[in-house]
């Protein structure tokens, strides 16, 4: 049966109680038509909410999916957001979040002047930041697994404490690690070229994450 689309309409925010609340999305997929359902929450940050916070790039502004809250109101959203939401689905993360483009009303000015006030203190009360550079490619998976294994040499020798030129000048002498053109080298490259790494904000969201 097809939907009568004839009444869809962008969803109209509620506005928030003060200046210390945020919105919180949950959602999860009609698995019939695999469109995103979504409903918001609103919480004072002063409560300590339970939710967790997404790092990740905006990339193109065009909007390629929608979130829906009820049959006819949706947000319309990005494609890389509609990859970070899809992948929290994916791990069967029921739970509420925060993303900036979807949890703050991007056409009030006023409200999203006082909502990136309080980026500071969003991700620093999150229980957990999940950071999204993107989708597989480029042997992305590779690259992530070989961060591993540097870690894991890390932590086997005792390096911690070192400065990072001592830590560099050990991998360096590691045979595991010498060439410098292998494939896990390269897929790390590829993988430390991602827009996120160019991110300021990745700073403060990282920094000030508990998790």
């Amino acid at each position: 049966m097809t939907k009568d689309t004839s009444q869809d309409e962008l969803l109209r925010y509620e506005a928030l109680a003060g200046p210390r609340f945020i919105r919180l999305l949950q959602v999860s997929t009609d698995f019939e038509t695999n469109r995103i359902n979504g409903s918001f929450t609103h919480a004072s940050l002063d409560d300590k909410p339970n939710f967790r916070a997404i790092s990740y790039c905006w990339g193109s502004s065009d909007l390629v999916d929608k979130v829906w809250f009820n049959d006819h109101q949706y947000l319309g959203i990005t494609r890389s957001a509609a990859a970070v939401i899809r992948f929290l689905i994916k791990t069967k993360y029921t739970g509420y979040f925060w993303i900036d483009s979807l949890c703050i009303n991007q056409s009030d000015l006023e409200e999203k002047s006082n909502q990136v006030r309080l980026m500071r203190d969003v991700y620093s009360s999150a229980q957990l930041v999940v950071a999204w550079l993107g989708e597989r490619a480029d042997d992305s998976d590779r690259g992530m697994q070989f961060i591993a294994t540097v870690r894991e040499e890390i932590k086997k020798y005792n390096l911690q404490k070192l400065d990072p030129a001592h830590k560099r000048s050990f991998i360096n002498q590691n045979p595991a690690f010498k060439d410098g053109d292998s494939p896990d080298w390269v897929a790390l490259r590829n993988l430390l070229k991602r827009p996120w790494f160019s991110r300021l904000w990745v700073i403060q969201e990282m920094v000030l994450s508990a998790k």
